[in-house]
């Protein structure tokens, strides 16, 4: 939506997200991964619109491999999850959630590719799932085509939001998720500083 007038955008995108957030089959998710060429999935969250935990847990990856950064940033390690299930194990109650389900993600393309990955390398068969990108819907929203996710909630005056929420893990971000696009519903269009980095 680049372009097209901003109060254009602000209204198109918040009817966009009001309608999704109407739907009884619209769910927000988040992955964590271990964050090397070959990432796989190790944290993956669920909720409902109306903040319902629908699926939350950390998975064992195939390979135990992490990447410092990645660690650096959602402080998921190896030792944490040694003891946890395998993708596999959990499949069947992923699907349950996934297969009747409208996925919204704040970096959808990149969660949908970390799952697709993940399956891959435990020699799953490819499952699709509907999604959107939810930091596609905001970013409109402010005449961008980005946004990250903690600069977004802080646009939008949100900062309790962050502190009552652990960011960078996988249940935290959804929450995160679901609150920013709850206020763009319910209240006025805050601009944002276009001059600053998403």
């Amino acid at each position: 939506m680049s372009g097209c007038v901003s109060a254009h955008c602000s209204a198109a995108s918040r009817k966009a997200i009001a309608d999704l957030l109407q739907r009884r089959d619209v769910v927000i998710l988040d992955t964590e991964t271990t964050g090397h060429r070959q990432a796989e999935v190790i944290e993956l969250s669920i909720i409902d619109t109306r903040g319902k935990v629908l699926f939350d847990q950390l998975i064992k990856p195939r390979r135990m491999l992490m990447n410092k950064y990645a660690y650096r940033v959602h402080g998921i390690s190896l030792d944490m999850l040694a003891d946890k299930p395998t993708l596999p194990e959990v499949l069947d109650e992923l699907n349950s959630v996934l297969d009747d389900s409208m996925v919204l993600a704040w970096n959808a393309p990149f969660d949908h590719l970390m799952i697709q990955r993940s399956r891959a390398i435990w020699d799953l068969e490819p499952r699709e799932f509907e999604h959107q990108c939810a930091m596609l819907l905001y970013a409109a929203f402010h005449g961008r085509r980005s946004f990250g996710l903690h600069r977004a909630v802080q646009t939008q005056g949100l900062d309790e939001l962050i502190r009552n929420n652990e960011s960078h893990r996988a249940l935290g971000d959804v929450n995160l998720v679901l609150g920013l696009l709850q206020a763009v519903v319910a209240g006025p269009v805050v601009q944002a500083d276009l001059s600053a980095a998403p």
